[in-house]
Parts: C-alpha cells; structure tokens; sequence
C-alpha cells in the first residue's frame, strides 16, 4: 500500500484594458540579477478502483522557489538558477493522514514522513539552471544531477525498513524530476510566447513531449482575454495523452506506467508585459486513466484526479 502511495504521489507529482484592436509583442525581458520568488499549491483528489472498491486520497503539495536570473547573452537567451526554497506535501486516505515536509521539524516521528522529509529537505537550497529564449521556450535544463547527490546522501546511515522506503523514493523521484518534466513545471511561471504581436481574442498553440519518466504529449492553446497597460491575462486549454505500452519504468523495488484516457488542464494566467513573467496562475486539472503495475502479480487500476494548482509571485 505504501509504494501505491508514494507512486500516486509522485505520479501526479510544469493575463481595464486597452482598446481591444491593440497588439503586444510578448517577450520574455530579464534583466542579470534579477529575482522573483513564487509560491505553487496544488490540491488533489485521486480515485483509484482497486477491486472493485473506490479508495480516495487527497493530497496538497506546496513549493516555494526562487529565480535569480544569471546572465541574459547577446541573443536574449536567459540562464536562470532556480533553487526550491521549502517542500511540503500532506495526504490524506480512508482516515489515515501523513506529512512529508523539508522543515523536519513539522512532521511526525514514523518511519515514511521522516525519511520522506528528509529527502525533500536536502532537496532544498540545491540551484539548478534552466535556460530559455526571448519567446520563453526552454532551451537546456542542467545541474539536476547536484539536486540526486544531495538527496541520496540524504538516505545515508538509513537501514531495514527505512533504507528500502528511501530508496524507492529516491528512485521514484529521479524518474519523476526529469529535464522534460522540469520544462512543464516550469510552465506556471513563463510561456512560450508567439513571434507576432497578439491582441484581445488571439490565440496561438504550444506542444511538448515529455519522453522520460511517463511519456505524454501536452497540446496546449493559449487566448488573450484582457491587455491592460502593464498586463496581460490569457486563457490555457490544454490536453494530455499518454500511453505506457511496453514502457515500463523502475521505481525501486516495483515497475509502473500509466495510460492518461482523458485528459484536460485549463486555466488562467496573468503576465507582466515588461517582464514576461508570470505574476499569477490557476489551472484546474481533470484527468482519468490507468495505472499498470507490473511485478509477479501484474495490476491496472483505474484512476481519477481532479485538481487544481495556483502559482503567484510573492
């Protein structure tokens, strides 16, 4: 029952306005030594079919960051280090509750929240660099391999029970925290933007293909409702598709892969014209699908998660 439970949660652990004939240019304009600092809080419920019998979790997971925008180059390619400031994810299921924090002091004494917290902790204040262009498109993720060391070395002196438990949780994180996953988290706080100026009712269209960890491709359309002098808000609609196939993954102890049916993000986000970056978002996700695991006794186990995230700038 755990390593469900730690998968699920790793699993479904990426704009008074102007007159409306007016166009804007939206770029991405950083400036070296800049920085922004965010907070994200997505809330969940998940429902699973095992045996017929609907079980529930919900869950909420909190991140703060901090960009601190390294250098801009003569092609308006920007370097951001970005660094997760304090993690916490709280779940909830059929009366049992656990707390998984990077503040060590806020969880209890089990055996899963520590060691899951103190994995979350080393995991805070390790930069990695995410580099991107004037549209906002990602360019090149790198130094996640700083982010694993810490977090395995976290694990070290564990043994028995809670050396098996971090293991799989480190394993579990690795395959979830990929450069193509990193890319979509992103997401929340700049876009990638159209070559041509946009106005009120404009749309343009964004896709990725996230190949490592559970491959899905993300469609994605983006429409200016509201220009105002200083900002934008626009509206996402985005589907999600995947499909496991034969690709199963190791997760530490167990395989898993997952096969979104159905699946739909949809949202608002509000941008800073001077800026390109995001001051708020909400996205509102539903999505059905199945999870399969494999092992001895292979299982597909129907699941379906209703959320939201909201991200703003602090």
């Amino acid at each position: 029952m755990k390593k469900g439970l730690f998968f699920i949660a790793a699993m479904v652990i990426g704009l008074a306005g102007c007159q409306s004939g007016e166009k804007v240019l939206l770029r991405m304009n950083l400036k070296k030594g800049d920085v922004y600092n965010y907070i994200s809080e997505t809330r969940q419920k998940i429902t699973q079919t095992v045996d017929k019998q609907a079980m529930e979790i919900e869950q909420t997971v909190v991140t703060e960051y901090e960009y601190y925008v390294e250098d801009v180059d003569a092609a308006s390619n920007i370097t951001c280090r970005i660094t997760f400031k304090k993690m916490s994810i709280d779940m909830s299921m059929q009366g049992m509750s656990m707390k998984m924090s990077s503040d060590t002091n806020e969880v209890a004494a089990d055996d899963a929240s520590r060691v899951s917290s103190k994995m979350l902790n080393a995991m805070t204040d390790v930069p990695f660099i995410v580099k991107l262009n004037y549209l906002g498109d990602i360019i090149e993720v790198k130094n996640l391999e700083a982010l694993f060391d810490k977090m395995t070395s976290s694990l070290a002196g564990l043994s028995g029970d809670s050396e098996q438990t971090g293991e799989q949780l480190s394993q579990s994180i690795k395959k979830m925290l990929s450069p193509d996953t990193i890319k979509e988290m992103m997401r929340q706080n700049f876009n990638a933007y159209p070559e041509k100026p946009m106005g009120v009712g404009d749309s343009w269209d964004n896709a990725m293909d996230v190949k490592s960890g559970f491959p899905m491709s993300i469609k994605m359309k983006n429409t200016i409702t509201k220009l105002g002098p200083k900002t934008a808000e626009f509206l996402l609609d985005s589907t999600l598709k995947t499909s496991f196939g034969s690709n199963l993954i190791d997760l530490g102890g167990f395989s898993a892969g997952m096969d979104i049916v159905k699946g739909t993000q949809k949202g608002t986000y509000i941008i800073d014209l001077s800026t390109g970056m995001a001051i708020s978002a909400e996205v509102d996700m539903d999505f059905d699908g199945i999870i399969k695991i494999g092992g001895e006794k292979p299982q597909e186990i129907p699941m379906s998660v209703i959320g939201k995230t909201t991200a703003k700038l602090k």
